[in-house]
């Protein structure tokens, strides 16, 4: 594809496909691709399109991830973003549900501000559905809305929460009681050998992980889903399209 091609260009070295995949998301002035990339080491090439996309002398970018993520993704991903000469400002925040609320997203929101963002920035969501929905309402109302990328990290929040710009926090009353939508400029789904595809045995997610793999089982595969990335990477291309 030409998104494949120009990360090539600018050195993240594409992948021949099947290995990358690109889907485009047409919503005229709003459309933006989501890329499924099951090679190893995704943050080079992720790096690349960003870079291809937003110019990185123009503005400092936000990094919002949270502390198990962080241990497994962050150094990589910062790295590759520095070699590209972008300013990082990663922020960190506690795994887990409760920090979807009003308080850690206007604490990331100070944050980042402290750490030099202005109405050019980009802020880089990095982990799974709850820091896809926090750092994208962080996005959409840090300086009246600037550019969300989300990079989803688990294959529910590949398949959704990272699509669709749907961005919230939690409130006392319920959940995702606060939010707007808000559309990513990108979704770089990273499918290499350190990105786990996990989710935790609520009743709602093995109901989602059924609607994923669906698709898949209607048409028997005789591939081992718990082992083959490739498996992954065609149940979360279906469930997006």
């Amino acid at each position: 594809s030409e998104i494949e091609r120009r990360i090539a260009e600018l050195g993240g070295a594409a992948p021949a496909a099947p290995s990358i995949e690109t889907i485009e998301v047409a919503l005229g002035d709003r459309a933006y691709p989501i890329v499924l990339d099951a090679e190893a080491l995704p943050e080079t090439r992720f790096a690349a399109l960003l870079a291809l996309r937003f110019p990185p002398d123009r503005a400092p970018i936000g990094l919002v991830t949270d502390e198990n993520v962080a241990r497994i993704h962050e150094p990589a991903f910062r790295a590759a973003l520095e070699a590209r000469g972008f300013r990082v400002a990663s922020v960190i925040v506690p795994a887990g549900e409760p920090t979807k609320s009003l308080a850690h997203a206007e604490g990331v929101a100070e944050a980042l501000i402290a750490e030099g963002l202005d109405r050019r920035s980009v802020v880089v969501a990095l982990g799974g559905g709850v820091i896809g929905d926090l750092a994208g309402f962080v996005a959409s109302i840090l300086f009246r809305g600037v550019p969300c990328v989300q990079v989803p990290t688990t294959l529910l929040a590949m398949a959704d929460s990272s699509v669709g710009g749907k961005t919230g926090v939690n409130l006392g009353a319920g959940k995702n009681l606060l939010g707007t939508f808000h559309q990513p400029a990108l979704v770089y789904a990273p499918l290499g050998d350190r990105t786990p595809v996990a989710f935790q045995s609520t009743n709602r997610d093995v109901r989602s992980f059924a609607d994923i793999t669906r698709s898949l089982l209607a048409r028997r595969s005789k591939c081992s889903v718990a082992s083959d990335k490739s498996v992954w990477k065609r149940s979360a291309t279906r469930s997006i399209v």
